[in-house]
Formats: structure tokens, sequence, C-alpha cells
């Protein structure tokens, strides 16, 4: 009996193993940031570029959006762009804030790796926007993560 728990136990550990994720190399992601940067750093509907890092299994403070751009005039916003680095998924939440009042959304985990996903704006919060903040949660893997807000007016601050 005491070696059927001891097999179970070593078929257990080698499951667990065999399932941990590969740690990403820190550099790799400086490396997706400066490129997804550069790439819609000369595009002239691009109002503002936010991202930050984010850890497996971690959530961003969200108090008034982790990572948050205001405009000196009000903008008119036609999309926002996701994309994230890595083979994981991540969840999101904007929060947009207009005439003083501000709406905040969440969106399911979206897979990372591909092409700029873009994010539901409602259509009541696309205009006259004076600020916009973002955060990335429950990250299945390390990861990093921008948001590109395309449109038109207000310069950021």
């Amino acid at each position: 009996m005491h070696r059927w728990t001891a097999l179970l136990a070593a078929v257990g550990v080698l499951a667990l193993v065999g399932c941990s994720q590969e740690p990403v190399d820190p550099a790799a992601i400086d490396r997706w940031s400066v490129s997804s940067a550069a790439a819609v750093e000369h595009d002239d509907d691009v109002l503002a570029v936010l991202s930050a890092e984010v850890g497996a299994g971690k959530t961003e403070e969200l108090e008034r959006g982790s990572v948050a751009t205001s405009f000196a005039a009000p903008a008119e916003i036609a999309s926002l762009e996701f994309s994230c680095f890595g083979d994981g998924t991540m969840a999101t939440e904007v929060e947009i804030e207009s005439h003083g009042s501000t709406v905040t959304y969440g969106a399911e985990p979206m897979q990372c790796g591909g092409r700029p996903q873009r994010l539901r704006v409602p259509a009541k919060w696309r205009h006259e926007v004076d600020r916009v903040g973002f955060g990335g949660r429950d990250s299945t893997a390390d990861s990093a993560w921008q948001l590109t807000v395309r449109g038109s007016g207000g310069a950021a601050d």
C-alpha cells in the first residue's frame, strides 16, 4: 500500500513539474514593449499609448486606473487597441472619464502574442473624453501590455 502511495505521489509531482511555466526573459518583454510602442509612434491618430508589466496571477491596483492619461482638451476616441506579450492570456479593465463622470468596464481574458485586439468603447463614452485609464489583470504568465488610444482632439497632458 505504501508503495502505491509513494508512486502516486511521485506521479503527481512529475505532473506538476510538467505543467509549470517556463520563466519569461525580462529582456524579451523589454524588446516587445519597445517594438510595440515604435509600431504606432508615427500614426497620426494616436492620442496616447499606455503600457505596463504584470506578473502571472497578479492583479494591478485599479485605483483610478492602473495607468492613465489625461487630455489637455476633450478627445474623441475612435478605438482602443490592446496587445500583450507572450502566449498567455490577460483580462483587462478600462476606465473612461468624460464631463466629470466615469465608466469602468472589463473584458474577459484575451490571448496574448497576436495582433492588437480592439476593445469595445460604449458609444456614449467616445465623445469629449478627458481621461483614459487601463489595467491588466489575471495574467496567466509574466507579461506586459500596451493600450493604444486612437482618435482626435486633445493632446495628452
